[in-house]
């Protein structure tokens, strides 16, 4: 075998399992992302389809494929005889592989999505075999208990004739035929009689008629009539229209429905396994349950717990999943098991966790992405009439960024996540930010640097929204103090990841609340080597490329600013009095700091340098404010009543409730040791 990537190796491992694993079988395929998984299964399918050719030339099956006689035998021999499997029959080294495959999401939108599967299987097997050899099964081949017990004390190696009357089958049938023909015969060579009605001639011949023709014609009648019904109302169609019927897909009678037509495509594989001398597996692909609801994914977990499994039951079901979704799916469902893992254990036999793509797969992967999306010449005409093109641009960006296999100055093939849909996400975030860039400047900035803000902007929306709302507040409260300090503005040469360092405790203190947010975030420690060694992003920079940001969204600064209290301070910026600090710029104030602010107070002047004096020798920091003990720093400053209540309001006045100084026990009680 040559290997062109690490999936051609991964596909080929995990179809050399699946051809000797003993079903019923349950494969998990985890991946999160839903291209690659495509692409393995569809690799997996070619190898096993070659195993299947391979193993066929060597041992070839009883009949040949396609011919007219091979159409007459199976009809015949499902009329006529009893199929007997024996376990003798597993060893057979011959396999035919049957693909089936089932996409959730087409019926999610059912009532019962497992029904949604067992009616798949049906369409599958009519478009495999043919839905006429599937209706003579079903009406010829009606297993019962009664069957099943001739078909084990029969001594016959593969086939039982079926007997009516203690006669075969088969061989009242050739009578029948003979006496019919015969009788023809005599009525085309001596003629029909006729005269009397009474006359004894007529009455022989309807006598022979009725006891040559009688009992066969009625059988005849009858199979005639239950195929002709099979023929016209399928078992999947009966399926769908009970379980869209209101209230049907609720009954005990439905889902005995579906037990019967399972079992019915069971002993039909079986069937065919003895006709054909060769094993049959079904391979049923399950994908994008993950976008289901838990109610439905669990319902379809437990349909192959229960319908697909068993003994001598020829299933093979791989299902493709992002375990994290599946996992939280299922322990929202309540009637569920409350850990998602041991519930999907239980189920899945085989787990193969695709491992991640390495740098040069990814850079492989974006590549067609990239010339996926530019294979249309008309793409550009919109461009073309308005006089415009920004191509060039666009194909720097994405070539000298993230195709070029020249150095490793960007970085970006570390930052690449394997999910097809997030590297189209950067592809046409690119797209779309260049043109509005190109439109509105003279010069864009270094591809590079435009490149890495997409990238941070896609990777980590909500620690970016962070430093977008830190840095806002921070020009804000500048724009407060500009009377004390005489300047109205921030640095902007300064990075981003020192704006996010000065707020990370209390980053660190609100994540409960946006738990939501940090989970659409990648990796922290990512995040840190990104913004503090690979691309060192400033104000400025950060300043220049939000008016172009198109892949960031802008509710998810807003909640933070709600959160944070930026509204509040937004709502009093021109006001002249002293307002309560945000804790985040608290907790960044040393005790120079804290002495520079308490000015903004207006104490006496003699009172304030004791108060300083006081801030000094006790190293009263904003950590030191925040965290220690209410009473505790009252009694350090030794201030007068009204100076307490205006210091207490100005530096603890916003403190969040978690460490608030008025709640005993929690984190105070944690953090200050009382």
């Amino acid at each position: 075998f040559h290997f062109t990537d690490t999936d051609d190796i991964y596909a080929y491992g995990l179809s050399v399992a699946l051809t000797k694993v003993v079903p019923p079988s349950t494969v998990g395929l985890y991946s999160s992302c839903p291209s690659r998984i495509k692409n393995l299964l569809s690799k997996i399918e070619t190898n096993m389809k070659k195993e299947s050719e391979r193993r066929e030339n060597t041992f070839p099956p009883a009949q040949k494929k396609g011919s007219l006689w091979n159409f007459v035998s199976t009809l015949l021999t499902m009329i006529f005889y009893w199929p007997k499997w024996l376990d003798s029959g597993k060893k057979r080294r011959n396999v035919r592989y049957l693909f089936i495959q089932f996409n959730a999401w087409h019926f999610t939108g059912t009532d019962k999505l497992w029904a949604g599967l067992v009616i798949t299987l049906c369409e599958s097997f009519q478009s495999i075999f043919g839905g006429f050899f599937i209706s003579v099964f079903r009406t010829s081949q009606h297993i019962d208990e009664s069957v099943r017990k001739i078909i084990k004390e029969s001594r016959e190696p593969e086939w039982i004739a079926k007997k009516m009357c203690c006669f075969p089958l088969w061989l009242l049938a050739i009578v029948s035929v003979l006496l019919a023909i015969g009788l023809i015969t005599v009525v085309i060579i001596v003629g029909f009689p006729t005269g009397d009605s009474s006359g004894d001639g007529i009455t022989v011949i309807e006598s022979m008629a009725i006891a040559t023709l009688g009992l066969p014609a009625a059988g005849a009648v009858r199979f005639t009539i239950l195929l002709s019904k099979n023929l016209m109302f399928n078992q999947d169609f009966k399926i769908q229209r009970q379980m869209d019927a209101p209230k049907m897909s609720a009954q005990l009678g439905f889902m005995n429905e579906v037990r019967k037509e399972v079992e019915i495509l069971i002993n039909f594989i079986r069937f065919m396994e003895v006709y054909e001398r060769r094993n049959i597996r079904v391979v049923l692909e399950i994908t994008n349950l993950d976008r289901c609801t838990p109610e439905k994914i669990a319902g379809v977990l437990d349909a192959i717990n229960i319908l697909l499994s068993g003994e001598n039951i020829p299933f093979i079901s791989i299902l493709a999943i992002d375990p994290r979704v599946i996992v939280k799916s299922v322990e929202s469902f309540e009637s569920v098991d409350k850990n998602g893992y041991k519930f999907l254990n239980r189920i899945v036999t085989l787990p193969f966790t695709v491992p991640e793509m390495d740098i040069s797969s990814k850079r492989r992967v974006f590549r067609k992405l990239v010339e996926r999306q530019s294979e249309f010449p008309e793409d550009g005409q919109l461009e073309e009439n308005q006089g415009i093109s920004y191509e060039a641009e666009r194909s720097k960006v994405l070539e000298e960024s993230f195709i070029s296999e020249e150095g490793d100055e960007g970085n970006f093939k570390y930052y690449l996540m394997e999910n097809s849909i997030h590297m189209r996400r950067i592809i046409n975030s690119v797209r779309v930010s260049i043109t509005i860039m190109a439109s509105q400047r003279e010069e864009l900035p270094p591809a590079r640097e435009i490149a890495a803000w997409i990238v941070l902007a896609n990777q980590w929306p909500c620690r970016l929204s962070w430093i977008l709302q830190c840095i806002e507040d921070d020009e804000q409260r500048a724009e407060i103090d500009k009377d004390f300090t005489g300047e109205d503005s921030i640095d902007e040469t300064k990075l981003l990841w020192d704006v996010f360092c000065e707020s990370m405790l209390e980053f660190h203190l609100i994540k409960d609340q946006i738990k939501n947010f940090l989970e659409i975030d990648g990796d922290p420690e990512l995040f840190e080597i990104f913004l503090k060694k690979d691309f060192l992003l400033t104000i400025q920079q950060a300043n220049c490329f939000k008016a172009f940001t198109v892949n960031l969204d802008p509710s998810i600064k807003k909640e933070l600013e709600l959160i944070r209290g930026s509204k509040n301070l937004k709502d009093t910026i021109k006001l002249e009095k002293a307002m309560p600090l945000k804790s985040g710029f608290v907790l960044k104030m040393n005790e120079d700091d804290v002495c520079k602010e308490m000015e903004k107070l207006k104490f006496s002047e003699r009172n304030t340098e004791k108060y300083m004096q006081r801030i000094k020798e006790n190293n009263l920091d904003g950590r030191a404010l925040l965290f220690g003990h209410y009473h505790e720093i009252k009694n350090v400053l030794q201030m007068s009543m009204g100076e307490w209540t205006a210091f207490s309001i100005h530096f603890l006045g916003i403190k969040p409730q978690v460490v608030s100084p008025f709640v005993t026990g929690g984190l105070v009680t944690c953090v200050g040791g009382r």
